[in-house]
């Protein structure tokens, strides 16, 4: 893609916090994950980011309920803001 100019943006999923979750493990696989898919583009966000309380989702660990999904996208488009390439696409309709 980067051949025919066209960009291309990863972005993590949510996780639900536990008390088996463990901010170094996470911030480890974010590492590994950015580092992994950097030949094939950006990552924009941060797992240790994504870590939301149970609260934030409906029936599964899966599933953001409206809350959840509200303050995931507000997440990622404060990530796409802090890419210099993204915020000029974001800032054109402004």
């Amino acid at each position: 893609m980067n051949r025919k100019g066209v960009s291309v943006y990863f972005a993590n999923i949510p996780y639900v916090a536990t008390s088996a979750t463990r901010a170094d493990r996470v911030e480890q696989a974010s590492r590994e994950f950015a580092s992994a898919i950097a030949p094939l583009g950006t990552v924009l966000d941060d797992r240790n980011q994504l870590v939301f309380n149970r609260k934030y989702f409906f029936n599964t660990d899966l599933h953001l309920n409206s809350k959840g999904r509200t303050l995931r996208t507000k997440f990622l488009e404060d990530s796409m803001r802090k890419d210099p390439a993204l915020n000029q696409w974001l800032n054109l309709g402004r």
